[in-house]
């Protein structure tokens, strides 16, 4: 049993050292701008007058369902995207996983039994970015050309609004993954949350339970993803340093997200429903959750650029500087109403609209002006079926007329 604990201790110091080789840059940035000292800047920022403040998100309640899903290509009369389950195939190996950057795949030889979660939270991510942009004219499609790592989902090659919530999405997802992994017992290196008791619980309910491991989601997938973009070294200034530096604030950004909309919950235990004993855990927010946030600060996000001594500046100094969870972008969004495969747009042609709503799903606004074709179907379905004894059902036979709108 020694012997065991000796060899997890071992590993975790390594991947801290691992982190922490990457990261080294790390130290110089708080004299960037001013910040509050529970909050570490992963990126450096000059703003633009002298002054400027970060706000930082604190862990809140919220509440609501659950709901994941799964990373497909979409074709323009996609549906609402189906949430998965978690996968039963055996999990991937290190040896079979592309892509990887060099530091990526130092840390998924040590923590290998961590691909199946990495994976899920990625497909969990990307799926939601479906379902909230499901009647955008860009509604998260990617293709082909620009999948990039197959094992880490796709990315957009333009450094846009969207690019910037897909790297969010996808962060979240991965920390969200990981801190029910730890929580349901399927990672070695990790257990329950063991964060402190609120300071406004009472003082009769017990602190407790098994909580989603926020924490280890939080570092794991800080090191994980992070790990990418730091050990690269593009020339200051350059639209690839811009994007790196990006990608990270983005990232940080995800994780953000799922500190701020978690929650402690709370159960009841007795005789009859007599709750003679109330424990209180913390819990992960469901992915909608997640999806719905960071939706909102994707139409807030702020357009930035990249200086020439290799930092991210706000472009209008009439903005404030961007916070920890705030989204930011550099390139403008590109025309999603035509045909772009290169900028990930499939265009809107053949999509479904709605002919009577004024919103972006309304033919008006998701057709982009062309107009739109209506088609008359005539489907024929069982109705007002009824059991008989014994034992058979006996339905009728009914007409329904529908009309189908798509954009010409």
């Amino acid at each position: 049993m020694n012997i065991h604990f000796a060899v997890v201790f071992c590993v975790l110091q390594l991947f801290d050292g691992v982190t922490r080789a990457y990261a080294g840059h790390a130290s110089s940035l708080k004299s960037h701008y001013k910040e509050t000292p529970s909050y570490a800047q992963q990126v450096p920022w000059t703003p633009p007058e002298p002054g400027g403040g970060n706000g930082v998100d604190s862990v809140a309640g919220g509440g609501g369902p659950t709901g994941m899903g799964d990373p497909l290509l979409l074709s323009p009369t996609s549906s609402s995207p189906t949430p998965p389950s978690f996968s039963t195939d055996p999990p991937p190996k290190c040896a079979d996983v592309t892509g990887l950057s060099a530091g990526q795949a130092k840390l998924c030889l040590l923590y290998e039994e961590h691909l199946a979660s990495i994976r899920y939270g990625v497909q969990s991510g990307l799926t939601e970015c479906r379902s909230q942009f499901l009647h955008r004219r860009w509604n998260c499609s990617m293709n082909a050309e620009n999948a990039g790592t197959p094992f880490l989902g796709p990315d957009l090659q333009t450094s846009s609004r969207e690019a910037a919530f897909v790297q969010a999405i996808k962060s979240a997802g991965v920390a969200h993954a990981m801190a029910r992994a730890c929580r349901d017992g399927r990672l070695n290196t990790c257990s329950c949350s063991r964060s402190g008791r609120p300071k406004e619980l009472r003082r009769d309910w017990v602190w407790g339970g098994c909580g989603d491991n926020m924490e280890y989601g939080y570092k794991f997938t800080k090191g994980f993803l992070d790990v990418k973009e730091k050990e690269k070294r593009w020339k200051r200034g350059s639209p690839e340093q811009g994007r790196s530096l990006m990608n990270l604030h983005n990232n940080e950004a995800g994780r953000r997200a799922v500190l701020k909309k978690s929650r402690v919950t709370c159960k009841c235990h007795g005789v009859s429903g007599s709750c003679s004993l109330i424990t209180c855990w913390q819990q992960l927010p469901s992915m909608r959750e997640l999806g719905e946030y960071l939706k909102e600060k994707y139409e807030g996000a702020i357009e930035v650029r990249a200086t020439r001594r290799g930092r991210l500046q706000i472009r209008d100094p009439r903005f404030s500087l961007p916070t920890a969870s705030d989204l930011v972008y550099i390139d403008d969004s590109p025309n999603y109403c035509i045909r772009n495969m290169t900028a990930g747009s499939i265009g809107t042609h053949g999509r479904e609209c709605n002919r009577t709503s004024h919103g972006m799903d309304g033919c008006s606004l998701l057709c982009c002006g062309r107009g739109y074709n209506t088609q008359r179907l005539v489907t024929r379905e069982k109705c007002e079926c009824k059991f008989h004894w014994c034992c058979y059902v006996q339905c009728k036979t009914c007409t329904r007329n529908a009309e189908v709108h798509t954009c010409k």
